[in-house]
């Protein structure tokens, strides 16, 4: 019995991390509603200022309507008001091909953010340390627990008896761990540690079984094996950390990009006409751009405003506005756009940090530390370059550039 609540209880050690991570979750969840909530509270409190602004805005453009009509019916429209509304005009049209050629690049940038090949490369990299069959760090599991097995647990009759077979057990279960994988990504699935626990439960049974296994030797046994599960544990841990933060930040990027739909749906609705735009309502944002609301689309609707107007400044500036929203707006997309980037970049420094750490700290358990020195170095490797992919993807500096040319 003492026997069996010893091993229970380093079971327990070896879940205490699971449970650990619950709680992690809870906490990060609150922090991800957080974060939203905030998003929308700054989207909605601009729309709120942004809606005072324009009954300003059409308030104004009311009497400049009718003192242009007035003065069309006493003494016809003069050079000065001429000018006036042909310069407001070009002002106008170039806010809005400045805005469109930024939602252009803003689209770009948030679909980077969900991530690329850049990231599986680097992951895959991480991901081949969880293997208890990898060698890389200068260890082989299978030849390390049965060398453990052997020293502590197979020295009496029974081991003399059933050794061979057990050993056989164990190396097979190393090399073939059962991990479920269901709601987890390739980041956070920890086979070494799958592994281990089905070590520890066959050690369990056969010492129930066999009297001759004492408590010093399972004592002895388990202190051995911690190394391990400490190892392969913080890899996991690691892993549902990046999973987690990688996660929130997919969720606030699907968050932000459901905000500039709105945005991008209303300038179409207002610049074509909301009856004009089949199933607009329903239309993707990808699509949206593409087929409306992108430098080139804009561009030729306008132009054919020009030509259907034969340039009526004072009609066209009814059709082609730039309202205080739309900078607002602006304004808005590109400071999360700011926010999402700067966080991705600390989740990834944030993780390769750790593993670096976890590699670092596998001296203790291995053979060679020439092999973890190479692969530290191959780390840092793959690191840079996704760091280079991430930001080619991302194209920051495009958005900022298109940023710069809308009026503020």
């Amino acid at each position: 019995m003492k026997k069996i609540l010893l091993l229970s209880n380093v079971m327990l050690i070896m879940g205490f991390s699971n449970g650990y991570a619950q709680v992690s979750d809870s906490i990060r969840i609150k922090a991800l509603t957080d974060s939203i909530t905030r998003l929308y509270n700054r989207y909605f409190e601009l729309e709120k200022a942004t809606r005072k602004i324009n009954n300003i805005e059409s308030k104004i453009s009311n009497i400049d309507n009718q003192t242009q009509s007035n003065s069309e019916r006493l003494n016809g429209i003069s050079e000065a008001d001429r000018t006036t509304r042909q310069t407001q005009y070009s002002s106008n049209k170039g806010g809005l091909l400045a805005s469109a050629k930024f939602i252009e690049a803003a689209s770009r940038s948030l679909g980077a953010f969900e991530l690329s090949g850049g990231f599986m490369q680097y992951s895959n990299f991480i991901t081949a340390l969880n293997n208890p069959t990898n060698e890389d760090l200068g260890f082989n599991l299978t030849k390390e627990v049965i060398r453990i097995v052997d020293d502590k647990i197979l020295k009496g009759k029974a081991g003399r008896r059933v050794g061979g077979r057990f050993r056989d057990m164990i190396s097979k279960v190393i090399s073939n761990p059962i991990v479920g994988v269901v709601g987890r990504t390739l980041m956070s699935v920890t086979p070494g540690v799958s592994s281990l626990t089905s070590v520890f439960n066959m050690v369990n049974n056969f010492a129930v079984t066999n009297e001759d296994v004492n408590l010093d030797a399972i004592k002895d046994f388990t202190t051995e094996m911690q190394k391990y599960v400490m190892h392969y544990e913080n890899l996991g841990k690691a892993g549902r950390e990046l999973d987690q933060n990688l996660n929130s930040l997919k969720v606030k990027t699907m968050s932000l990009r459901a905000l500039v739909t709105n945005f991008v749906r209303e300038n179409i609705a207002d610049l074509y006409g909301e009856n004009n735009v089949p199933n607009l309502d329903k239309m993707p944002l990808n699509e949206m751009i593409n087929k409306y609301f992108n430098f080139a689309s804009v561009l030729q609707h306008i132009n054919q405003l020009e030509t259907d107007t034969k340039m009526n400044h004072s009609t066209l500036l009814n059709k082609v506005r730039f309202p205080f929203a739309i900078r607002t707006r602006v304004a808005f997309v590109m400071e999360e756009i700011e926010k999402t980037y700067s966080e991705q970049i600390v989740t990834f420094k944030s993780y390769n940090d750790n593993i670096s750490e976890i590699m670092t700290n596998a001296t203790s358990i291995s053979n060679d530390a020439n092999k973890i020195k190479a692969k530290l170095a191959d780390l840092e490797s793959n690191y840079r370059e996704l760091i280079r992919l991430y930001n080619d993807n991302v194209q920051l500096e495009n958005v900022r550039d298109a940023r710069k040319n809308v009026p503020r």
